[in-house]
């Protein structure tokens, strides 16, 4: 998968941030990344890398290597049905880019980041939330 953006580096999350991850099973549908439930959580790293891209006159960025998530279940399930067209059982989950994690906001509202938490289920999402009272953002 990849992600096209106008920022030329990443943002740092000045708070936790909600998103989407889609899952096919315990792998990540794209590069069949695994994907460990440990506590009902799972926990991915990944470098962020930019490419410069230039294309006439628009000039834009590229990203390869990162977490790639969306940042509303709706496009995410737009995501999804594309892969579905494809004969792929995915599901989405909540997950969380925790604060202090270094990320990167697409032109299609997918987002990319070096950090991610993914939820086994919404009830461990909504755990979460419960548990933990700091502030966590949409975009």
């Amino acid at each position: 998968m990849c992600l096209f953006t106008l920022q030329e580096k990443p943002k740092i999350a000045e708070h936790d941030i909600h998103v989407f991850k889609i899952l096919e099973g315990n792998k990540t549908p794209y590069r069949k990344k695994r994907v460990y439930f440990l506590f009902r959580r799972a926990f991915m790293r990944s470098k962020l890398k930019f490419n410069l891209r230039v294309v006439d006159i628009c000039t834009y960025y590229t990203i390869f290597v990162g977490i790639h998530t969306f940042n509303s279940q709706l496009t995410a399930e737009v995501d999804l049905t594309a892969l579905e067209d494809e004969k792929r059982c995915c599901n989405i989950h909540s997950a969380i880019i925790p604060k202090g994690s270094k990320y990167a906001i697409g032109l299609d509202n997918d987002i990319a980041s070096n950090k991610l938490i993914i939820f086994k289920t919404e009830k461990d999402y909504n755990a979460y939330l419960a548990k933990h009272k700091q502030k966590i953002i949409n975009l």
